[in-house]
């Protein structure tokens, strides 16, 4: 075994002994009393496992077609210390430190091919790049899974994403180590450490691909110090004129000035794509539906309605569902929102926008008592407050109704608004894109939470 290659091996068996002996801190920390807002976690006795996803590739993209991008082809990818026994996935990340981040999980739909060799040119990546951006990093890993646990207990695009934000997590920490995938395990504040206690790494690289080199590469190569994983990538910079509408995106075109909030958009600015009134069969379809011992998720009387019936992690109640099908870079997003069943005093309902998974979300919550909060939510831990809890007479208290509308433009501009009442200007730029949740959470059960409506408007372009 070569010096490079002992190298690798050493950290890697210095991590897993750091994460054994962090797993038993964790068990502590779970037991602790834990905040509503910040419990973001669903039991795992009650929920059934993720499925392993049907499509062959899991991949998400931090860009539209409405700005400057780079995109990566990659069409030899070659292993060469693979076990013959081994079939391999292989995790590739493209990621602006300072920016959004994409990757691709190539098998998503089974453990892996038992191959040498790699062709994932069929499988373009791009990242969306500013005039801030210096450079970008590009990082493959391949491995061998000896269990699943993990991926169904938390789901094949939560770890993904956790990988993935973990990496710029790591890169943005100012600590590089030789061994990228160790630097996001420790990153990710707990959350890979299942996962990673189910892997064998089959080989590594990273690449930098700087601004100040010029970003079009024709022909590039990456390779791992041992020798283990190299790869082969071509970068093209495609500017903002240059871009094409994918074919499956709901995103505009272009990127048309943002209208001043309101609840009703000025026509010719944007356009309604999509006016859920849960009256529509395929409304069940679009959202998660679940009965369980704590919670029951169903569409009922004209609403995407959420019964708590069980303290999941006491003295908390919470459960949530996500709508199937739709990611947001920019528009503005409007839902009536209501509880119709428990205590108003320690009831929070809300919806969770730039949706990752369950893990990585921006939260943007009411309290009946008539006050809202507002927080970035990464690997399933609270990473900035944006706005803590705060009163707003704008909102109504108890069972009433109450408009919640968000308005995205561009650079990560938000405007909050309650009941067409300005409540809150800010600027995150956490999550690039991503889709729509509505949450319940009490102390008090039964409580029942419900999203009686939601509209998205998009720019025109």
């Amino acid at each position: 075994m070569n010096t490079g290659a002992r190298t690798m091996v050493r950290i890697s068996r210095l991590v897993r002994a750091v994460i054994c002996g962090a797993t038993a801190i964790l068990l502590i920390v779970a037991c602790e009393p834990v905040s509503i807002v910040d419990q973001t976690t669903r039991p795992e006795s009650d929920r059934t496992p993720f499925p392993t996803p049907a499509s062959e590739t899991l991949q998400v993209t931090g860009t539209t077609a409405s700005g400057n991008r780079l995109r990566i082809i990659i069409p030899a990818l070659a292993l060469e210390f693979r076990p013959s026994d081994a079939p391999v996935q292989v995790f590739v990340a493209l990621v602006d430190p300072q920016g959004t981040y994409s990757y691709l999980l190539y098998p998503a739909n089974r453990r892996g091919e038992s191959v040498d060799r790699f062709d994932l040119s069929d499988y373009p990546i791009e990242v969306g790049v500013s005039d801030t951006t210096s450079y970008v990093a590009l990082w493959t890993v391949a491995y061998h899974l000896s269990g699943t646990t993990a991926a169904e207990t938390q789901g094949w695009d939560a770890l993904a994403t956790s990988l993935a934000l973990s990496f710029r997590a790591w890169l943005n920490s100012g600590e590089p180590t030789d061994d990228p995938l160790a630097g996001a395990v420790c990153a990710s504040d707990g959350s890979l450490y299942a996962w990673f206690a189910e892997m064998e790494v089959v080989g590594q690289a990273m690449a930098v691909i700087e601004r100040a080199e010029g970003w079009d590469r024709d022909v590039s190569t990456m390779s791992a110090g041992d020798g283990s994983l190299s790869a082969v990538f071509d970068v093209d910079y495609l500017a903002a004129a240059d871009s094409t509408q994918p074919a499956d995106s709901t995103q505009p075109a272009g990127d048309a000035p943002p209208a001043q909030p309101a609840t009703e958009p000025a026509p010719g600015v944007y356009s309604l794509v999509l006016e859920e009134t849960f009256d529509d069969p395929a409304s069940a379809e679009r959202w998660y539906l679940s009965r369980t011992r704590a919670y029951i998720n169903e569409i009922a009387g004209g609403a995407y309605q959420i019964r708590l019936l069980e303290a999941t992690r006491p003295p908390t109640a919470q459960s949530w569902g996500s709508l199937a099908g739709v990611r947001i870079r920019r528009g503005l997003i409007e839902a009536e929102i209501r509880l119709t069943e428990g205590n108003p005093n320690d009831t929070q309902l809300g919806l969770w926008l730039h949706y990752q998974d369950d893990y990585n979300f921006l939260y943007v919550g009411l309290s009946n008592r008539g006050e809202y909060r507002v927080a970035v939510v990464q690997n399933n831990r609270v990473q900035r407050v944006i706005q803590d809890w705060q009163m707003h007479p704008a909102i109504n208290t108890g069972t009433a109704i109450n408009r919640l509308a968000v308005e995205i433009g561009p650079g990560g501009h938000h405007d909050l608004l309650i009941n067409d009442a300005p409540l809150l200007t800010f600027r995150d730029q956490t999550f690039s894109e991503g889709g729509i949740a509505f949450f319940c959470a009490a102390r008090t059960v039964p409580a029942t939470c419900r999203l009686e409506g939601l509209r998205i408007w998009q720019p025109l372009t």
